[in-house]
C-alpha cells in the first residue's frame, strides 16, 4: 500500500495543500509550518477506529476555528494488495503517475488501480469516512477496510507502547497473525477458571460470600447455597487484550513496556515494525512518525532514522516530521519535503541538481542540514567568523537595532573554508532558502568565486583593503585600542597564558607589524597590553593586533581561530565598547533588508570610517 496523493482542505492551520508522497517522506521546516498537521490528517483518514482511541475533532481542528464550512481530507492509495483489490473492485479507480491524478480507467499504460478515501469534518464536529469515487455517492469507507491499509502512527503526544497492545488490527495483532495462539489461550482460560476456584476457597472470600448468602435468603431467591466467583466465558480477544509486552529488567524481573522510557518504547516499536515489514511483504506498513527523536539520545536518533528508512526500503511507506539533523542524516536529499508558511502553508519536495546532491552529501555532517530549518542562513568562512557575527547580531538585537535571530529564521553557518562557500550557497539556494554570504577579500580568487556564484540572496563584502579585508584585520582596525587590550587580555587569561607568554607573542610579531627594533625592545619591557600598545604608532599597533588574534603558529595566546576564543574576544569588545561600527552598519543594513521582506538581491559593502 502506498499513499499516492494527500489533499487537505481547511483542516487545522492548512487551508489548501496537496502532497504527492514517495516511499520516504521527511517533513522539515520551522515550527508551525504544518508538519504535524499533515501527519494528523493522515492519521484521521487512515486510522481504522479500532483499538487505539482517537479523539473526536474540536473546533480547533477546523481552519480558522470555524466549523461551519467543515474540512475535507482526501487520500489516494495505490500499490494495493491482491486481497484489497478483490474486496474493493467496485470502488477502484486509476492513478496515472505521470499526471499525478486520478482517472476513470483502472488499468492501462502508466495507470495503476487505486482507491480514494475522503474524510469530511462536519459542522456539528462529527467525522465521516466515505469513498470519494463519484459513482459510489458517499458510500462509507468502513473500519474493516481502513484496517487493511496498514497505517501505524507514532505521534508525539501518544505512547509508542500503545501501538504494541493486542488490539484488533494493531502491530502485535499483525505480528502474531499467522501464529496459532488457541492452545496457549486455552491454557490461559483454564488457568483463570482454576484461579477463580482457588479464590472461592480463600477464608476471607468464603466469609464475604457466606454473609451475602445470609442477606439473600430472606429474598426467597433460593440460591441453593452461597454464591461464588467465577471467571466466566472469556473470548480470545479479551484474553489477548489483557496481555502486555514486557522487557527484561534487572534481577530477571520483567518491566512492562509502558513503564519504560519513551525512547525505549519508540525503538521497540520501530524494531517490531521493521520485523513485520521484512516478514509480511504482502501487507506493507504505512507509518507516520512525529518527531521520533523525542526522548531519544543523539546516537540512537540516527539509528531510529535508519530503522524508519528501512521500513520503506522493505516495501512500506513512511512519513516523518522532525527537527533532528541526526534523523535527517539517515535519508537522502530526495526524501526531504520542505514545509513553510508564507501566508499559506506550502510543501515542496527538495529536488537538488546533481551538483547540489554532491555538495549536500559531501557535507552532510556539517551545519548545512541546519539550513533546512532557516529562512536566512548566513554562510561564513569558519567557526570564529560564525561566533563573532552571532555575538554582534545578538548585541544589536538586545539594543533593538535588529530583530532577534530566531524571529527571522537567521543563523550563521560555518563553511569550514572560503573554498566551500560557493557549494554551500548553491545547495542552500536549491533548498529554497535565502542564503547570505560573508565575503572576505584576503583570498581574491576565492572571493571572486563567491561573488560570481550567483547563489547568494545577499552579500556582506569586506573592504578591498589589505588592512581590513578579513575578520581579524577588521576587528583590529575598527575596535578602540583600549577595548582591544581588555578583550585580548581576557582571551589570554581564559587560555591560561600569563603576561610573560603574552609579551613574548607581541615581541615575536612586532617587526612583521612594522614596528622598529627599538619599539620591539621597548615592548619587551612593558608590564601590560595597554602599556605595550602605547609604544608604537596606532597603525603599526593595529597591524600587530591583527597578527596576534589571527595567528596560526605558536606562540598564540591571543588567537581566535577557535570558537571559545572568538566568543571571549567578541563578548569582551561588546561589553567595553559596543559592536564595532563597520560590523554594526553592515548587520543593521542586513536586518533592514530582511525586515523589508528581502525584495531583491542585495550587496552590503562593509565600510571603515
Amino acid at each position: 500500500m502506498r499513499v499516492r496523493r494527500l489533499t487537505i482542505h481547511r483542516f487545522r492551520g492548512i487551508e489548501d495543500l496537496t502532497i504527492c508522497p514517495t516511499a520516504r517522506n521527511v517533513l522539515v521546516g520551522p515550527n508551525n509550518a504544518g508538519k504535524s498537521t499533515v501527519l494528523e490528517a493522515l492519521d484521521l483518514a487512515l486510522h481504522p477506529g479500532l483499538g487505539r482511541p482517537r479523539a473526536a475533532p474540536t473546533e480547533v481542528d477546523y481552519y480558522d476555528r470555524d466549523p461551519a464550512p467543515g474540512f475535507e481530507i482526501e487520500v489516494v492509495v495505490g500499490d494495493l494488495t491482491d486481497a484489497f483489490l478483490a474486496e474493493s473492485a467496485e470502488a477502484l479507480e486509476g492513478w496515472r503517475d505521470e499526471d499525478q491524478d486520478v482517472v476513470a480507467e483502472v488499468d492501462g499504460d502508466g495507470i495503476e488501480p487505486c482507491i480514494r478515501l475522503r474524510v469530511l469534518g462536519l459542522p456539528d464536529l462529527e467525522v465521516v469516512h466515505e469513498h470519494a469515487k463519484p459513482e459510489l455517492a458517499g458510500v462509507r469507507f468502513g473500519q474493516r477496510l481502513r484496517a487493511r491499509l496498514g497505517w501505524v502512527f507514532d505521534g508525539r503526544l501518544r505512547e509508542p507502547s500503545r501501538q504494541l497492545a493486542f488490539y484488533q488490527g494493531g502491530v502485535l495483532d499483525r505480528l502474531f497473525a499467522d501464529a496459532d495462539l488457541d492452545p496457549a489461550l486455552t491454557l490461559l482460560r483454564d488457568a483463570l477458571g482454576k484461579g477463580a476456584e482457588g479464590l472461592n476457597a480463600e477464608t476471607a472470600v468464603v466469609g464475604v460470600l457466606d454473609a451475602l448468602r445470609d442477606e439473600l435468603a430472606p429474598l426467597g431467591l433460593e440460591p441453593g447455597g452461597a454464591p461464588e466467583l467465577e471467571a466466566g466465558a472469556v473470548s480470545n480477544r479479551e484474553l489477548l487484550q489483557a496481555l502486555r509486552l514486557a522487557m527484561p529488567g534487572p534481577a530477571t524481573r520483567a518491566i512492562p513496556l509502558a513503564r519504560a522510557g519513551r525512547g525505549t518504547q519508540r525503538l521497540v516499536l520501530l524494531a517490531t515494525l521493521l520485523m513485520l515489514a521484512r516478514r509480511d511483504t504482502a501487507r506493507p506498513v504505512i507509518g507516520g512518525f512525529e518527531e521520533p527523536e523525542e526522548a531519544v539520545e543523539p546516537l540512537r536518533q540516527l539509528q531510529a532514522g535508519r530503522m524508519i528508512r528501512e521500513l520503506a526500503d522493505n516495501g512500506g511507506q513512511v512519513f516523518v516530521s522532525t527537527h533532528s539533523p541526526d534523523i535527517i542524516r539517515a535519508f537522502d536529499s530526495d526524501d526531504l519535503v520542505v514545509m513553510e508558511r508564507t501566508g499559506t502553508v506550502r510543501a515542496r519536495r527538495l529536488s537538488l541538481t546533481s551538483a547540489g546532491k554532491h555538495g549536500y552529501e559531501r557535507r552532510l555532517d556539517w551545519p548545512l542540514i541546519r539550513g533546512l530549518f532557516l529562512q536566512y542562513p548566513i554562510v561564513v568562512e569558519g567557526v570564529s567568523d560564525r561566533v563573532v557575527f552571532t555575538v554582534f547580531w545578538d548585541a544589536l538585537a538586545e539594543s533593538g537595532k535588529v530583530s532577534r535571530a530566531e524571529q527571522r529564521g537567521l543563523e550563521c553557518i560555518s563553511a569550514e573554508g572560503n573554498s566551500n562557500i560557493p557549494m554551500a550557497l548553491m545547495v542552500l539556494s536549491e533548498m529554497g532558502r535565502l542564503p547570505v554570504a560573508v565575503v572576505e577579500r584576503d583570498q581574491p580568487r576565492e572571493a571572486d568565486r563567491i561573488l560570481a556564484s550567483g547563489h547568494a540572496r545577499a552579500l556582506i563584502v569586506y573592504p578591498d583593503d589589505p588592512a581590513a579585508n578579513n575578520l581579524e584585520r577588521l576587528l583590529a582596525m575598527s575596535t578602540p585600542l583600549d577595548a582591544l587590550a581588555g578583550a585580548m587580555t581576557a582571551v589570554a587569561d581564559d587560555r591560561g597564558d600569563d603576561w610573560g607568554a603574552q609579551r613574548a607573542d607581541l615581541v615575536e610579531r612586532a617587526l612583521a607589524a612594522g614596528l622598529t627594533t627599538d619599539e620591539r625592545d621597548a615592548i619587551a619591557g612593558t608590564s601590560s597590553l595597554r602599556d605595550a600598545f602605547a609604544v608604537g604608532g596606532e597603525a603599526e599597533t593595529r597591524r600587530l593586533v591583527a597578527l596576534c588574534i589571527g595567528a596560526k603558529e605558536p606562540p598564540c595566546p591571543f588567537e581566535i581561530k577557535g570558537g571559545r576564543n572568538a566568543r571571549v574576544l567578541a563578548e569582551s569588545i561588546v561589553a567595553m565598547s559596543g559592536v564595532p561600527s563597520p560590523f554594526a552598519r553592515a548587520l543593521g543594513a542586513l536586518g533592514a533588508w530582511i525586515a523589508a521582506g528581502s525584495p531583491d538581491s542585495s550587496r552590503i559593502d562593509i565600510t571603515v570610517t
